[in-house]
């Protein structure tokens, strides 16, 4: 979600996407993110879209997550959208987290 928030908010800024993601992958410390982002960032390039490269290059891609993402697209708003998207799923995530405590389980 971070870095949906730091990619969120250079697009927003108005630097381009290719451009925006070698940002955030200079930024990054983690080598796995850092791949994913790469590939990510090449898939675009070469024409992809952004859905359909993020799923393919982070396959545990919520299926929530993706149809925010492909709305985005479809409406023109597309990754410009991904901070306040980011927000959104953070707080999903942090809701199941919650709800997965085992004190909220049934005896």
């Amino acid at each position: 979600a971070q870095s949906y928030r730091e990619w969120g908010a250079l697009l927003r800024a108005g630097v381009p996407m290719v451009p925006s993601l070698d940002i955030v992958i200079q930024a990054q410390e983690n080598t796995d993110a850092v791949r994913a982002l790469a590939s990510l960032r090449d898939r675009l390039r070469e024409g992809g879209r952004v859905a359909e490269s993020l799923a393919a290059v982070q396959p545990g891609l919520p299926a929530f997550e993706r149809a925010v993402i492909e709305a985005g697209e479809r409406t023109g708003s597309g990754p410009r959208r991904a901070h306040d998207d980011s927000l959104g799923v953070e707080r999903e995530i942090e809701f199941r987290e919650r709800w997965s405590d085992p004190r909220f389980s049934d005896p």
